[in-house]
């Protein structure tokens, strides 16, 4: 299965994460509150406040509000 990395645990990256958590892949969550992370790390996902920290992935996907926030969580990156 893949290892996935949803950034953004909102409406959105939340319905992916479940459906990826469904269909068994391994996936890591970054948001800047833990606590809507909460349900689907019980479920078996990883939560990491930052994308530098979540490690390895077969793919990103970035669920963001704006262009804004989507750039912060990039720059950290690197």
């Amino acid at each position: 299965m893949a290892k996935i990395i949803v950034a953004g645990c909102g409406r959105m990256g939340g319905a992916l994460i479940s459906a990826f958590l469904d269909h068994g892949h391994a996936v890591s969550i970054v948001n800047r509150s833990e606590a809507p992370a909460r349900p689907f790390v019980q479920r078996g996902a990883c939560y990491f406040s930052e994308l530098r920290d979540a490690g390895d992935c077969d793919f990103v996907l970035l669920n963001l509000p704006n262009a804004e926030i989507t750039a912060q969580v990039l720059s950290n990156v690197f």
